[in-house]
């Protein structure tokens, strides 16, 4: 189940900064437990994919080159969700500018993908627990076949 992170908006970070920069830096970027859902889902609708090609730009979560769909599963956090992303209170301007970044990134593959002539579909963390992600999912299944 997704808990939102509006319920620790008003917590006391209890880890000096040096602490809670190392704790950021070992979030993993693969094998997130977002992205074991989706391809638990993918899986559960018979959608045959690969993982994090290095041959593809920016490494796409999912790909299926049987129908030239990348699947981007987008953190809320890393990705500045407007809706459930938060910066951090330490360090505000590095964040501010390091999530812009990362949403001008997200913005450039959507594009570079387009010019490729590939598909791109995003999926946010907090779309997960929404029929609309199953939809989306069953749809892809529907074309792959």
């Amino acid at each position: 189940m997704f808990v939102g992170l509006e319920s620790n908006k008003h917590m006391t970070d209890t880890l000096s900064v040096q602490q809670r920069s190392r704790v950021m830096a070992a979030i993993k970027n693969k094998g997130s437990i977002i992205e074991q859902r989706v391809a638990a889902i993918l899986k559960e609708y018979g959608v045959r994919y690969r993982k994090h090609s290095d041959k593809l730009p920016g490494k796409p979560d999912f790909y299926i080159t049987r129908l030239s769909t990348v699947l981007f599963v987008d953190s809320c956090y890393w990705h500045g969700c407007l809706v459930h992303g938060s910066q951090p209170k330490s360090n505000r301007k590095f964040w501010k500018v390091k999530l812009e970044r990362n949403r001008a990134r997200d913005k450039e593959m959507n594009n570079e993908y387009r010019r490729l002539g590939w598909r791109v579909i995003r999926i946010w963390e907090h779309e997960l627990t929404s029929p609309i992600s199953k939809r989306v999912i069953r749809a892809i299944a529907a074309l792959s076949r």
